[in-house]
């Protein structure tokens, strides 16, 4: 069975891909507050099932945790007006906040869900790299877990450095961890998944499995923050 729902939020991606300009969205417009309003029934959906794992999780509202569609052409050669995919970014303080999160990436055939931190801060990263240096066997005991790499397989690779940073000695048994400057895992998931009736459940497996790995990088981060 599929969301109707669902169905019609990603249609409204796909049609915005193929049509990206100020002109189509204006006479589509009822079509993206239908769009909007399907997503926020998501967004409050994905909130419930956090906060079955993340009982200090505080909803507000569901745009507070949602990304702007419209890009900031300024400094960008692509003037396109508008993003070709939906950002859902899950946790307290919404899509402003420093902290490891639940991440919700909705774009035709290249949908998924991440969690950790997307190129923290300097003095984040730097909290968070102490937090590997010092305590790195756990820190590998977490994202070695059996349920962790089938889920996930591990970090993010693109975002990496090619040496340890200066700071930290070169010899260190956290040396490979150390080079990171974003700390995310991340899980696709098929157009076919999300409008699915069981796509909750699917995501909820999928934060649960995040959680350890989002509750080391945020006792750096909060540690930092005091």
């Amino acid at each position: 069975m599929y969301n109707e729902d669902r169905i019609q939020l990603l249609d409204f991606v796909n049609k915005l891909v193929a049509n990206n300009n100020r002109e189509w969205f204006v006479e589509h417009k009822s079509e993206y507050d239908l769009m909007r309003a399907n997503l926020e029934k998501l967004v409050i959906g994905l909130a419930k099932a956090l906060s079955d794992i993340e009982p200090r999780f505080s909803f507000t509202k569901s745009t507070d945790y949602t990304f702007r569609i419209y890009r900031d052409v300024r400094f960008s050669k692509d003037k396109s007006p508008y993003k070709n995919h939906i950002g859902i970014y899950l946790i307290n303080g919404g899509r402003k906040s420093p902290l490891a999160g639940y991440y919700v990436h909705i774009q035709p055939a290249n949908s998924f869900v991440a969690g950790g931190v997307f190129r923290p801060e300097k003095k984040i990263l730097r909290a968070i790299r102490d937090e590997v240096y010092f305590n790195y066997k756990y820190f590998e005991k977490v994202i070695s877990s059996e349920s962790f790499q089938q889920m996930y397989g591990g970090l993010w690779q693109e975002d990496k450095l090619k040496r340890i940073p200066k700071d930290f000695p070169k010899d260190s048994h956290a040396g490979e961890w150390l080079k990171y400057k974003s700390y995310i895992a991340m899980r696709s998931f098929t157009n076919e998944q999300f409008v699915a009736d069981n796509f909750l459940q699917l995501i909820m497996e999928s934060f649960s499995v995040l959680k350890p790995f989002n509750d080391y990088l945020n006792e750096a981060i909060l540690l930092q923050q005091d």
